[in-house]
């Protein structure tokens, strides 16, 4: 079974490297961080990987369909 990113692909990196260091800090730290959005102070599971692949736009973390956390 493939890993998949948040977006729903498999993971895409193209850079060997950078997925390596990835999963490295994962291993460490896990796969998740507690992110706050600072327009509506929500926190939310981000995924390492989806940072990792995509970036996070403060403004937009509201939007990305991450789990909330209470």
């Amino acid at each position: 079974m493939k890993d998949l990113c948040h977006c729903g692909q498999p993971l895409h990196y193209t850079c060997k490297t950078t997925e390596e260091l990835i999963k490295r800090i994962i291993h460490e730290k896990g796969r998740y961080i507690a992110i706050t959005s600072m327009e509506t102070m929500k926190k939310y599971k981000v995924d390492r990987h989806y940072i990792a692949l995509h970036g996070i736009k403060g403004d937009l973390l509201d939007q990305y369909g991450f789990e909330e956390i209470k």
